[in-house]
């Protein structure tokens, strides 16, 4: 049996080419190709890396997350990347994610919220009949965790937990004076573990949202019932 010969595009550090991680290549019979170095234009992904980073920190900016939790934020926005619709010829009107598995895309973990949003979920071992909803924010979710509609949720103390009951906050829950108190220390506790809210000058990309000017038509005329 032959086994065919994988090959991995990389760049040319030295840390990839040489050491531990060459022989691992060679072990597993995968040819080692390193682009030239000092040419981010002969690699197609350095365009949609730099606008993962931009709406990756816009996002983080938005909602004041911590900075420390980018990396969350930069799978999340890779993941909803791959399921959009983009301006490329090889896609032909489909999504990335179909290209790459030719199955229809699922975005149903990716549509119910938005980065940090809060939300409440179930953390109790014994929820009935005597649980308590616990507040959280969402930071995408979980991968190779079953059920597949399990979350990534961040605790009050810094951690992240794992959850698949998740829901966002009732308009109740929005407008009550209990409710708004417990997001203050939720805040303040996580901006004394996790650091401030970062700000445009944090991130080496484009991170100001732009704004655009309203318009309108040069006519004024309707269109014809």
């Amino acid at each position: 049996m032959i086994r065919e010969q994988l090959e991995l595009i990389m760049d040319d550090a030295k840390e990839q080419i040489k050491g531990k991680f060459a022989q691992k290549l060679r072990e597993a019979n995968c040819w080692m190709k390193p682009i030239e170095p000092y040419s981010p234009w002969m690699n197609n992904a350095e365009s949609c890396i730099r606008e993962l980073k931009r709406s990756s920190a816009r996002n983080m900016i938005k909602t004041a997350a911590p900075k420390r939790l980018w990396d969350h934020s930069l799978e999340l926005e890779a993941d909803i990347r791959s399921h959009t619709a983009l301006d490329i010829y090889e896609l032909q009107g489909g999504v990335p994610e179909t290209l790459m598995t030719g199955e229809t895309p699922d975005i149903s973990t990716i549509c119910e919220h938005s980065w940090y949003d809060w939300v409440i979920f179930n953390n109790s071992p014994n929820p009935y009949p005597n649980g308590k909803p616990t507040l959280g924010r969402w930071l995408g979710p979980a991968k190779d965790y079953s059920p597949q509609m399990t979350q990534k949720l961040l605790l009050e103390n810094g951690e992240v937990v794992h959850r698949s009951t998740v829901r966002p906050l009732t308009q109740e829950e929005v407008d009550s004076p209990v409710e708004i108190a417990k997001r203050k220390r939720f805040d303040e506790s996580i901006e004394r573990i996790c650091g401030p809210a970062p700000t445009i000058y944090d991130f080496e990309v484009e991170a100001d949202t732009p704004v655009w000017e309203m318009y309108l038509d040069d006519s004024d005329k309707q269109m014809p019932e």
